[in-house]
């Protein structure tokens, strides 16, 4: 039994021991590696931040100018379309678009002297059914 032991003490020290201080080593340089890593990885979170705020800040500036630019130009084109002589203009051609709809030709219907139209076009709405 003695040289049993003597052979797990003999093996525990020269393999067994060297091989753990081996494998304790390599976990502290991986430790040291992931937390060198994470700091990259913050840093650079920490750079994209940054970066997108930066745009974000551009963004807002370029959008506060375009409200701007585009206010002035409503304001510009509201006065010049509310003038006084776009107004009449506007009701001129309004005014001559429905006198223009209440416009009649008759087709098919025969002329004859001092005969009043008239007359002859209430006739034709009345066979129409439909109100002068």
């Amino acid at each position: 039994m003695a040289e049993f032991l003597f052979t797990a003490d003999y093996l525990l020290d020269h393999c067994c021991l060297p091989l753990m201080s081996s494998a304790t080593s390599q976990i502290e340089n991986l430790q040291e590696e992931k937390i060198s890593d994470q700091k990259t990885i913050i840093k650079l979170q920490q750079d994209l931040i940054s970066k997108n705020n930066d745009e974000l800040g551009e963004v807002s500036k370029t959008i506060k100018a375009g409200l701007k630019t585009y206010s002035s130009a409503l304001q510009q084109s509201c006065t010049k379309a509310l003038s006084p002589r776009n107004i009449a203009a506007a009701v001129k051609t309004v005014t001559q678009e429905e006198d223009r709809s209440r416009e009649l030709v008759l087709f098919g219907v025969t002329e004859e002297s001092e005969e009043r139209v008239s007359s002859v076009v209430m006739k034709v709405l009345e066979q129409m059914n439909e109100k002068p």
